[in-house]
């Protein structure tokens, strides 16, 4: 038999069990009233125009903005995204004749019908962070900022929330945070930042120092193109007589956001069009 121990007070907790349940029931208790309590402050922060509460808890070592406050953070959260992938149907390898001993010829091969297709990817674990301006995610492998102002909507679930940003290609990101108390705060966090009579700090703005540092940038994600075939012959087109590609490179002769160059990318990659990036990320480009 497998014995073990209670997960909130350590103690033995009897055959196949991890609790016990006067330990959960005063967890459970304990976890609603502070979910009342933040609720209720950030309601009164939207009806009364008052500044939003602070986090008083350890904070991961985010790169915060001048002015911008931690609200609240969740710990171990799955960050999840949706990821574009293109493979191909109905192709033909083509008949193969003998040119001479061991040399084979092959002609009418295709490729068949492209099919882009989204698959929901998990980009590791750690903790969501809400701030006063932005959304962050910190993890061991992974890093996020998301400003409010850049998204589009949020997306509710019973175990955690997610969102779209301001884009038209742009694809859902998701945080499993295990209720939906994070679809609850978010909410009412974004709208107090966008809210005009209540001072927002510099990285929520658009003359904030990031956005003058690349306004194409930001420009561009909000007037992106479709992700279509030809789009993807355009970015193809633009490595003819090149030997490397960057990301940054191909965003300017495309005149798109990162996020969309990215994307566009990894399908080259995919399709062995580039290679993996390298440490400066650069990519080496195969054919083109």
């Amino acid at each position: 038999m497998v014995m073990s121990t209670c997960r909130f007070c350590g103690k033995w907790a009897g055959f196949f069990r991890d609790q016990h349940d006067e330990c959960a029931a005063k967890h459970s208790s304990a976890k609603h009233s502070t979910r009342v309590k933040l609720l209720t402050s950030l309601d009164d922060a939207i009806e009364k125009n008052l500044g939003l509460p602070a986090w008083t808890g350890h904070i991961p070592p985010i790169n915060l903005i001048d002015g911008e406050k931690v609200v609240w953070i969740f710990r171990d959260v799955e960050y999840l995204a949706d990821k574009r992938k293109r493979s191909y149907v109905g192709g033909y390898g083509g008949p193969s004749v003998r040119v001479f001993r061991g040399v084979w010829m092959r002609s009418g091969a295709f490729r068949g019908e492209p099919i882009t297709h989204v698959d929901r990817l998990s980009q590791g674990s750690g903790s969501l962070i809400l701030t006063s301006a932005n959304i962050y995610f910190y993890g061991d492998t992974t890093s996020l900022r998301v400003p409010y102002k850049k998204i589009a909507s949020f997306l509710s679930f019973s175990n955690g929330v997610g969102i779209v940003r301001d884009s038209q290609s742009a694809l859902p990101v998701i945080f499993v945070t295990g209720d939906d108390l994070a679809f609850q705060v978010l909410t009412r966090i974004a709208k107090i930042a966008g809210n005009p009579q209540t001072p927002a700090p510099r990285a929520a703005t658009w003359d904030s120092d990031e956005v003058k540092s690349d306004p194409d940038r930001y420009a561009a994600e909000i007037n992106d193109p479709e992700l279509d075939d030809s789009l993807y012959a355009n970015a193809v087109a633009a490595l003819a007589g090149k030997q490397q590609v960057s990301l940054s490179g191909l965003r300017r002769a495309l005149r798109i956001s990162y996020t969309l160059t990215s994307q566009l990318l990894e399908m080259m990659e995919t399709e062995g069009v580039v290679g993996p990036p390298g440490k400066d990320g650069v990519r080496q480009i195969l054919r083109a």
